[in-house]
């Protein structure tokens, strides 16, 4: 997949609602609190099957106080549009710049 990125479609809600936004989330599922025996996560992730072009998905932090997870699937032509984007480029940093 990342060679070649691609993301699901769902034809029928994005001709339906072409800027539409849905949000759905579980406040029973502690991302970082459940133990599967393979260490400390890092980071989540949603599935593979969940991933289209323009999807965000926040999940509550691994620090406590306020952190979040924040995913976000773009497809390579919108992502390159976006880093070309000098006013939003202004507005990001990276753990670099600290």
């Amino acid at each position: 997949w990342p060679h070649e990125p691609s993301f699901n479609c769902l034809p029928a809600f994005v001709a339906a609602v072409p800027t539409g936004t849905f949000t759905r989330r579980s406040l029973w599922f502690d991302a970082y609190g459940n133990d599967f025996r393979w260490g400390a996560q890092v980071a989540v992730r949603s599935g593979l099957k969940n991933k289209v072009d323009g999807k965000t998905t926040m999940y509550e932090g691994r620090r406590v106080g306020g952190s979040m997870a924040l995913e976000l699937c773009l497809a390579p032509e919108t992502l390159a549009r976006l880093i070309e984007d000098g006013e939003f480029m202004d507005a990001t940093y990276t753990a670099d710049d600290e």
